[in-house]
């Protein structure tokens, strides 16, 4: 049988047309696949950027601004990383030091493990607000475990006066938004799973609820700008002295810790009693502008104490008037006193006269009267002596 038969190239024609479409329909299929999924991953990319916008909205409301009088310190951009914090927590002086607080090379994954989840102790004191600018999940394994720390540590120092901000930073809200691309596997694994994690982050979950009450941003006696990472902080004293924190293994800068007690001494600071830690901690003051609002705190701290010297002045001087006035009126009621007495003895005075001129009138009437009888009676004596002479004669 020859190809070019019509039989034959019939069938070659029929079979050339099945399968190009069978090519044609095989090739269109993962085409429609890949635009639907294309489509679809556009309508979740649009969804997460419109509930990111969302929560940045309602975040952005929950924004404060106040004034706070006492010790500020700042820190931020966690990650994760719970040996870090625990240390630097510890070397600002707002938890309790510990030696389980920090891992030595001895300890095993487990130890380690429970030391970071284990309850601390805030002892934060002097009035002092700690902020955590944000960023505590994703990267490293212990997100999980430092909002429950900051959320422990927050219920403690409201209870000793203290404060305990938290705001919101960019990884927190991905997680809230569902974006988990940055998020440790074993910390996955914490939470259940993925679909744990998304409950979790849900608007009822534990940790969704708690990061929709973080502030977006805040302002604190005019600084709006709290910038640190771990292991840094910024500590703000109530002077308005700016300070960076940092935490140092002790192997590595052996020669920095020795410095630091050398300044120690110099200072007269005696050294801390306790284990010795295997970290040390630089203090550095920053040379920047002095801040408005301490400015502004010291220029109204003056003017108070003008305004009270003046007022204790004027008290000092009201005193004295007072006294003065008491001391004329004791001058007066004395003088007066005495003008009494005088013109009580005068009195006196004159009563006795009186009853002593009284007394001699008395006296001289009755001598007087004493005379005059005696008198009579010698009167008398001598006419009876004369009457019986005369009657003798007769």
């Amino acid at each position: 049988m020859r190809l070019s038969s019509p039989f034959i190239r019939y069938y070659l024609g029929v079979y050339a047309c099945v399968y190009l479409y069978l090519y044609l329909f095989l090739s269109f299929i993962p085409s429609c696949k890949t635009t639907t999924a294309t489509a679809t991953a556009a309508a979740a990319a649009t969804e997460a950027a419109t509930a990111a916008e969302a929560t940045a909205a309602a975040a952005a409301e929950a924004a404060a601004e106040f004034e706070w009088d006492g010790r500020i310190v700042a820190l931020g951009d966690l990650h994760g990383d719970a040996e870090n914090a625990l240390l630097l927590l510890d070397a600002l002086g707002v938890i309790e030091s510990s030696s389980s607080s920090s891992s030595s090379s001895n300890s095993s994954s487990s130890s380690s493990s429970s030391s970071k989840s284990s309850k601390k102790k805030w002892i934060g004191g002097k009035k002092t607000l700690l902020i955590q600018t944000g960023d505590i999940i994703d990267r490293g394994p212990d997100g999980k475990i430092l909002y429950d720390l900051f959320y422990d540590l927050k219920k403690q120092a409201e209870k000793k006066g203290d404060k305990v901000i938290q705001l919101l930073g960019n990884h927190d809200a991905m997680n809230l938004c569902g974006d988990f691309r940055y998020v440790h596997p074993s910390e996955t694994a914490q939470f259940g799973g993925i679909r744990g994690r998304q409950l979790a982050f849900s608007d009822e979950g534990k940790y969704g609820k708690m990061l929709r009450s973080f502030y977006a941003a805040v302002n604190i006696n005019g600084i709006s700008k709290y910038v640190a990472n771990s292991p840094h902080a910024i500590e703000i004293s109530p002077n308005g002295d700016i300070y960076e924190v940092a935490v140092h293994p002790k192997q590595q800068h052996q020669q920095q810790q020795q410095q630091q007690q050398q300044q120690q001494q110099q200072q007269g600071e005696g050294e801390e009693e306790g284990e010795e830690k295997p970290f040390i901690v630089s203090r550095r003051k920053l040379d920047t502008a002095p801040l408005s609002y301490y400015i502004q705190k010291r220029e109204r701290e003056e003017a108070a104490k003008r305004q009270q010297q003046e007022q204790e002045q004027q008290q000092q001087q009201q005193q004295q008037q007072q006294q003065q006035e008491e001391e004329e009126e004791t001058e007066r009621q004395e003088e007066e006193e005495e003008e009494e007495l005088y013109l009580e003895e005068g009195e006196e005075e004159e009563e006795e006269e009186i009853i002593f001129n009284t007394n001699n009138n008395s006296s001289n009437n009755s001598s007087n009267s004493s005379n005059s009888s005696s008198n009579s009676s010698s009167n008398s004596s001598s006419s009876s002596s004369r009457s019986r002479v005369a009657q003798e004669e007769l």
